[in-house]
């Protein structure tokens, strides 16, 4: 199954579950599980937690992907400058 949206955690609340109606190809996995690492390659966007650091190693493992979220105040956990000289994922 070609994963579009790979969450690392339920998250609080309906959240994810109600992407989950939306989009069936929603993957809710532990982060750097092997699970999480087999479905980056064609993850659309990313769902990830404050204590859930990307690297630019991580992103270049997603052709596919187009946007970052976090479940967190602030972005500094993700490679911003990488993002821009990908030209996308957008961090949000």
């Amino acid at each position: 199954m070609n994963i579009r949206i790979l969450s690392t955690s339920a998250l609080i609340g309906p959240h994810v579950e109600d992407l989950g109606r939306d989009f069936p190809e929603l993957g809710v996995v532990p982060y750097r599980s092997p699970a999480w690492v087999e479905a980056l390659p064609t993850a659309e966007a990313l769902i990830v937690l404050l204590s859930e650091p990307l690297t630019e190693a991580d992103l270049e493992l997603c052709p596919a992907l187009k946007v970052i979220g976090t479940f967190s105040v602030g972005a500094n956990h993700l490679p911003q400058a990488y993002c821009g000289r990908r030209r996308g994922p957008r961090c949000l």
